[in-house]
């Protein structure tokens, strides 16, 4: 039975009110660092992320359905999705939100630039001789508008733009893979960084004494979303660490393998499910954040 209690004024009087965000925030932080030690500290991890790019062979169905998505990101896009998503709280009459959402937008695409800059990436000699691309820009932009839309969207709407959202981040994120412009430990850092972004916002909205309404955190509308990001995810996961850690394990001792090669192929599968788990993870766990109304 949904929780609903009477819009009053003050703080939060149920815990898990502004735990839940919280909690939110430490998984998504946590995800990013481990993102970061297993795939830029860990020679091993870097092997196995750069034999992605060497296995994902000449464009063809996976360039068609990303290149169009991939193309649009551009300053005025970004501005425009912006924009947008600012209007949609304000058409709600909703300021604060507005506030919230262009916080979440911006903090997003600059920590990913200001991590870009400040962190680098020791050469262990790896496949690719370029150097740090942690977290792609592009996709962030995407994951960022996606958690933006959930977050400033009507409560009865978040299960279907949960589900539209992982798409859209699942898409932008392959197709920087397939075009050769990054890493899949770039498309998941992304990923981490907008998600804990709209953590940190929902926070401190929560703790700020206004007129609020506590709801079930998956209101009934939203549940068969919920469970199909359940399953999506869970399957994707299953599947991307399966085949990375058994490419892991099949690597020579020297990490020497061919680009292009049967295993990088296998790392290229094995990422791009990886890919998949944790765009529809973030959805899901900012799903079960619930709207604060």
């Amino acid at each position: 039975m949904t929780d609903v209690t009477s819009p009053t004024r003050g703080f939060p009087t149920r815990l898990d009110f502004l735990v839940r965000p919280l909690l939110a925030t430490g998984v998504l932080l946590l995800g990013l660092w481990a993102t970061w030690f297993l795939f830029l500290r860990s020679e091993l991890g870097q092997v196995v992320d750069d034999l992605t790019l060497t296995g994902r062979g000449e464009p063809g169905l996976p360039d068609a359905l990303t290149r169009p998505v991939l193309g649009v990101v551009s300053a005025p896009y970004i501005i425009a999705a912006g924009v947008v998503i600012v209007g949609i709280a304000l058409l709600q009459r909703r300021y604060a939100l507005a506030v919230a959402a262009a916080a979440l937008y911006i903090g997003s695409n600059v920590t990913t630039q200001l991590i870009k800059g400040l962190l680098d990436r020791p050469d262990y000699g790896a496949v690719l001789a370029y150097g740090n691309s942690w977290p792609s820009g592009h996709t962030t932009v995407a994951a960022a508008i996606a958690v933006c839309v959930l977050l400033v969207v009507p409560a009865r709407g978040r299960g279907p733009v949960a589900l539209v959202g992982t798409l859209y981040m699942v898409l932008t994120g392959w197709g920087t893979v397939v075009a050769g412009w990054h890493r899949p430990a770039d498309v998941i850092g992304a990923f981490m960084v907008a998600g804990a972004w709209y953590g940190i916002v929902e926070s401190i909205r929560r703790c700020v004494p206004s007129q609020y309404v506590v709801t079930d955190p998956v209101r009934t509308a939203a549940r068969g979303s919920a469970r199909s990001l359940d399953v999506i995810a869970g399957i994707a996961a299953a599947l991307g660490v399966g085949i990375l850690a058994a490419t892991a394990l099949s690597l020579p001792g020297t990490g020497d393998v061919s680009p292009g090669s049967g295993l990088a192929q296998w790392a290229y599968i094995g990422s791009c499910c990886g890919i998949v788990a944790v765009a529809a993870g973030v959805q899901r766990l900012l799903l079960a954040v619930g709207p604060h109304r």
